[in-house]
Parts: C-alpha cells; structure tokens; sequence
C-alpha cells in the first residue's frame, strides 16, 4: 500500500477511535431510577408476604446468570454514532477457510464482554447463598439437598467470573503462557521437573476450567428443575414472585454492567489510540519494507469493534466483538486480535 494512503486509513481510524472515546466518557449510565426503586419497594413488600421469596430469587438469579447475555443481541439500540446492532449477520465469516480464524476472536470477545457481568453477578450469587444457608435451618433432608446443591451451584458461577478476572484468558499473556506451558511438556530431554510441574500446572487449570463453565452453562437448569419438583414452590403465586424478582435483578446488574463496561471501553479505546498514534508515525519513518508490517498492525487495530446496546436508549452497555467480515479478508492470523483487546500495553512500537 502507498504511504499516504496507509496515513490516511491510519488517521481515519484514529479519528474513528476519539470520536467514539468522547462519545463513551460522555454517556451517563442512563439508570431508569424511579423503576428501579419502585422495583426495589416492591420487593420488600412480596418478601414480607411470601413465605417462598428466597427460593423466588434463588430461581430468579438463574433465570438471570443465563439470560443476561442473550438481552444484548435483543433490538433495542436507539441510533446513536457509535452504537449499532452487533453484526450477527457477518457469521458467514465464520463458514470457509478463514472460519478457523475467525472462531478465536469470538471467543475471546465473549469472555471479554462477561467480565463487565462480574461484579453485580457475584452479589446477586451471594446472596444466594445467603438465602440457602437459611433454608437449611430446620430443612428436611430433600430441602437441605437442594439447598446445598444451590450453594454449589452459585460458587461454581462466581468461579466463573473469578476464572475470567483471575485467568484472564481473553488476554495475550494467558496464550502466551498456555503456548509455553505446551511446548515446556511435549519437549523432549530438559527439566523433568519443569514439564511435571507443567503438567500439573495445566492440569488444575483444565479440571477448574471444566467446573466453572458447567457450572455456568450446563448446572443452573438441572438446579431450576430442582426447585420446581412436584409438591415444590411452582405455583401461580410463586411465579409471581419470580416476575417481580427477575426484572429486578436484571435492571440492578445491568446497571453495574453498564458503568464497568464504560470503564473497558474507555481503556480499550484511549490504548487503541496509542496504538494508531505510533503507527502515524512509523508511517512516516519507516521504510518501504517496513510499512507491510504497519499494514498488518493497523489490520489488528480494526477487527475488535465496541459495540453500544442500550434498552430504548436506557442502561447502556459496551460490547466488544470482532468484525467478521474484516477478518475474512484480514492476513493477521487471530492471536493479532488478541493483542489490544484487554487493553494491555503490548503494540506496535
């Protein structure tokens, strides 16, 4: 590519980048106040006169922890400059000879964007607990069951988002350090320590890896099921009570969401500037030779997209995604992407 024409798409990119930061540091959380206080009372009102509320909100939180993600793809984004539907329709990216490639940006924007879920999803989850601690006080033994199993249930999901924090494997680092810990135990001769302490290493990270995302992704509708037995809470009244509960928990999770996925954006888009600022001038230093591996950074700087969902222009969240149909005809392989996606300070420079 020419220079000035690699200046160009550099510039246009970095004023791309600035227009949607202002736009993000500008965006209030946008909280519908009044209902989620009226949502509030109303719920101290069902709990003093349902005797089944923690079961209610036990259930409600399930119902929750699987729909919150799926709320995103819903079409509610009011138009706004920088926020538009995630473009479901560039999955054919994934068909065809660059779908393997395409495959690990999604991933890796998906366990992104559950990091934001944290923090309002712990609470939520403890107080679960909280709640089936107190079932147990003078339960009979099926009772004590399920309210162990629920106890079981919400720390597997909290390990989740403590995996997601404490691996972080949407993250550069962690795939360096998997890739290393692979070769460290397919070498041949060396440190026979070293590979058994690898082994080990990658073992306790693949059977705590396969706990949480069953729990968070197979268990919570065995546990539903648990709490709806024959002769169980599952009455018209009961239901009720998780319609009250369930927007609730919804509103007050995604409201934290919003403010912390705010904060990603914010960071991921002021590195992304960075990142481009270095390019503008590589472009301008560099060597003819050299401006193909600019080309090249500036292809990773465009496939993670941010992506605004709001809920009619209430509780808006910051959604990161790869473009899939740039990714097709990008010539990075997909541990480019992964580079500025957590806004570490690896780059160009």
């Amino acid at each position: 590519m020419h220079r000035q024409d690699l200046r160009r798409e550099i510039e246009a990119e970095l004023a791309s980048a600035r227009e949607q930061a202002e736009e993000v540091r500008a965006t209030p959380p946008l909280v519908p106040w009044r209902a989620l206080f009226g949502l509030a009372a109303l719920n101290v009102l069902v709990l003093l006169a349902s005797p089944n509320y923690g079961t209610a909100w036990i259930t409600g939180s399930l119902l929750v922890a699987l729909l919150l993600g799926m709320v995103c793809l819903l079409p509610t984004t009011r138009p706004a400059r920088s926020g538009c539907l995630i473009p479901l329709g560039d999955l054919s990216a994934l068909l065809g000879p660059k779908g393997r490639g395409a495959v690990v940006p999604m991933i890796n924007a998906l366990l992104l964007g559950g990091v934001p879920m944290a923090p309002g999803m712990t609470v939520v989850l403890g107080i679960n607990v909280l709640f089936a601690l107190w079932m147990l006080d003078g339960a009979g033994p099926q009772s004590a069951l399920v309210a162990l199993w629920v106890i079981a249930q919400s720390a597997l999901v909290i390990g989740f988002y403590v995996w997601l924090l404490y691996y972080r494997p949407y993250s550069p680092r962690f795939l360096a350090s998997l890739y290393e810990t692979f070769q460290t135990i397919r070498g041949e001769g060396g440190d026979t320590t070293a590979r058994a302490r690898s082994v080990a290493s990658l073992s306790l990270f693949l059977v705590i890896s396969a706990a949480v995302l069953l729990g968070v992704f197979i268990f919570p509708g065995f546990t539903l099921r648990l709490l709806a037995v024959p002769g169980g809470p599952a009455t018209v009244p009961f239901a009720l009570t998780v319609l009250v509960i369930v927007p609730t928990q919804m509103f007050a999770v995604r409201a934290w969401q919003g403010v912390e996925s705010g904060r990603w954006a914010t960071r991921f888009l002021e590195h992304k500037q960075a990142q481009l600022e270095v390019l503008l001038e590589r472009v301008e230093r560099d060597s003819p030779e050299e401006l193909d591996e600019v080309q090249q950074w500036l292809e990773a700087a465009r496939i993670l997209r941010v992506y605004r969902h709001d809920l009619f222009g209430r509780l808006p969240v910051y959604l990161p995604f790869p473009d899939l149909g740039l990714l097709r005809s990008c010539r990075q392989g997909p541990e480019s992407v992964l580079v500025s996606s957590d806004g570490s300070r690896s780059g160009p420079g």
